[in-house]
């Protein structure tokens, strides 16, 4: 499997793209006070604080409450059809498409993203307690070498 080539995105990109977003911005011109807000766990959250900042939404806690829904990015699409198909009435929003807004083989790196290790482990710790299992070092390094044997076909 080849490394996917790594896109750095700075703080002043991506306020620049919440800020210019035609959706967002019609939105807020639309006369609907207050627009609710929710960003999907975990980086449609920077999108959704930011987004209320800069348009005047009001941060909601969740997705059912929200007349928008933000991500950061839109990579299967599997995150934003769970969305559309929860809570029809409201507009989903991703700043960034893969094959469209960038090219489909890079991993854009956020400015909240600690390192794409770090993310790596934070995924598998996650995956760990959801199934009641301790998430210790020896763990860790465990689901490591079956995901990475079932991935190579072994």
């Amino acid at each position: 499997m080849s490394e996917l080539r790594k896109i750095f995105l700075s703080v002043r990109e991506v306020v620049d793209r919440i800020a210019g977003d035609d959706v967002l911005r019609g939105l807020a011109a639309g006369g609907r006070s207050p627009v609710r807000v929710f960003g999907v766990p975990r980086g449609g959250i920077p999108i959704a604080m930011t987004a209320a900042a800069i348009h005047g939404f009001e941060p909601v806690e969740t997705a059912e409450e929200a007349d928008v829904i933000v991500d950061d990015i839109v990579d299967s699409g599997t995150t934003r059809n769970f969305y559309r198909d929860r809570c029809p009435d409201a507009v989903f929003v991703a700043l960034w498409t893969k094959g469209v807004d960038c090219p489909a083989d890079c991993w854009l790196c956020f400015p909240w993203e600690e390192s794409k290790e770090r993310d790596e482990a934070d995924s598998l710790a996650r995956v760990l307690e959801h199934f009641g299992l301790p998430a210790g070092e020896e763990e860790m390094r465990a689901l490591r070498e079956f995901l990475a044997s079932r991935a190579a076909g072994r």
